[in-house]
């Protein structure tokens, strides 16, 4: 009789450890991944109405991830910077199709700059109308803010800055620069903005990340491997620092048929 209650409280035990598991674990990550899969196709769509940020969404993803988790995120936080980065930029659904893939970013004036910046509030504004993504939002709307808070009184500045949307910051810019530019410019720039512009711990964490070979390849030839550390950026070829020529949205105004960074 002992060795049947013993068998029966083992059975009820592991049932009960089994649905623990289905509930706590799994279920929450097939919710998630159904969600992700659904972001990828919102990305998509919106890569399709503007080829030049074709491909940015995985790369974003890919890295904001990587270095999420060099500077030991949660595993919520990390859900939650996934779902950010796939969703930061469908406010730009909201800016004129001309103005992003038919007018140089050379030829742009004040309120175009000013139509374009607005992207990030509009997109966060939307997720805000969603109750399951509302917590996203201030990371959305925060993910082109400066870290020294240069980009006006309306902005939080340093640690007030979700620490997701000082990620999405940091690489939004490098993704956009090295697929438009180069690898090496865009590390340039990460080293530029350090501590300014951009969370000198992000900076470095993502620095982390790029040199140890955990990201795919870029998509370039430029090498990932260099030398550790921030320092190890400042070795490139005459001519670079005035490649780079960035105004305020993180975009170098040399290339005329560029847009900002998403």
């Amino acid at each position: 009789m002992q060795l049947l209650t013993i068998i029966i409280f083992s059975a009820i035990a592991v049932l009960t450890l089994g649905l623990l598991i289905y509930v706590q674990v799994w279920l929450p990550n097939e919710v998630h991944n159904k969600l992700a899969d659904s972001l990828k196709a919102i990305s998509t769509a919106i890569e399709l109405r503007f080829p030049s940020h074709r491909g940015l969404s995985n790369r974003t993803v890919e890295l904001s991830l990587l270095t999420g988790a060099e500077i030991k995120l949660s595993r919520k936080r990390l859900r939650d910077l996934e779902v950010a980065a796939y969703l930061r930029d469908i406010g730009l659904c909201a800016i004129p199709y001309r103005l992003v893939n038919e007018k140089a970013l050379g030829t742009w004036n004040e309120a175009d700059k000013v139509t374009y910046g607005r992207h990030a509030d509009v997109s966060g504004a939307m997720l805000e109308l969603v109750p399951s993504l509302r917590h996203v939002a201030r990371i959305v709307r925060c993910h082109h803010a400066a870290y020294d808070g240069s980009t006006g009184p309306f902005y939080p500045a340093k640690d007030n800055i979700p620490i997701e949307a000082r990620i999405l910051a940091a690489v939004t810019e490098y993704a956009w620069i090295e697929t438009h530019q180069s690898a090496i410019v865009a590390k340039f720039a990460l080293s530029e903005g350090r501590g300014t512009k951009r969370d000198p711990k992000i900076v470095d964490a993502l620095v982390r990340v790029l040199i140890s070979g955990r990201a795919s390849e870029a998509r370039d030839s430029d090498s990932l491997a260099e030398k550790p550390g921030v320092a190890g950026l400042g070795h490139l070829p005459s001519g670079v620092t005035a490649a780079i020529g960035r105004d305020r949205m993180g975009l170098t105004q040399s290339s005329s048929s560029s847009e900002p960074t998403s």
